[in-house]
């Protein structure tokens, strides 16, 4: 710290012309100066400290923006490789539905195909089964002569 100025002469003249012995005031003088030296500041002590104090908080806050743009930069990182594997399963599972209902299409449309090939068989049947016996109507029918 600095120094502060201290008149001990002048202090020592005060206190013998209020009474106190010389010895005491030398004493007291030399007290009060060690006293000041050590315990008080300066308002230059203070601004250094200050300019100190600043720097030390300027350092920190480098230090923790360094940090924080670390830690975005590792969340940003992880996140980017969640949304990339979220993309991959959402593709996997997208070709898996695509798969399963190209199979189910596939399937329909065989017992379609084959349910259509009983219907058809199953209309050209009652188609001859009809014409069989509107002709054995016919046939059972007497023949009248027209004439």
């Amino acid at each position: 710290m600095s120094k502060l100025i201290f008149d001990t002469y002048e202090f020592i003249k005060r206190l013998t012309a209020a009474g106190m012995p010389l010895e005491q005031a030398e004493i007291l003088s030399d007290q009060q100066a060690r006293l000041i030296d050590e315990r008080l500041a300066t308002k230059n002590d203070l601004a250094r400290l200050e300019v100190q104090i600043d720097e030390k908080f300027a350092s920190l806050n480098k230090d923790m923006d360094a940090r924080f743009e670390s830690m975005n930069k590792d969340i940003d990182a992880r996140f980017g490789s969640m949304n990339k594997d979220i993309d991959a399963r959402f593709e996997s599972m997208k070709k898996d539905t695509d798969t399963h209902f190209a199979l189910a299409s596939k399937d329909t449309d065989v017992k379609l195909s084959k349910l259509r090939d009983t219907l058809v068989a199953w209309v050209i049947g009652s188609f001859l089964a009809q014409t069989s016996l509107i002709v054995g109507l016919f046939k059972l029918l007497p023949t009248s002569s027209i004439g």
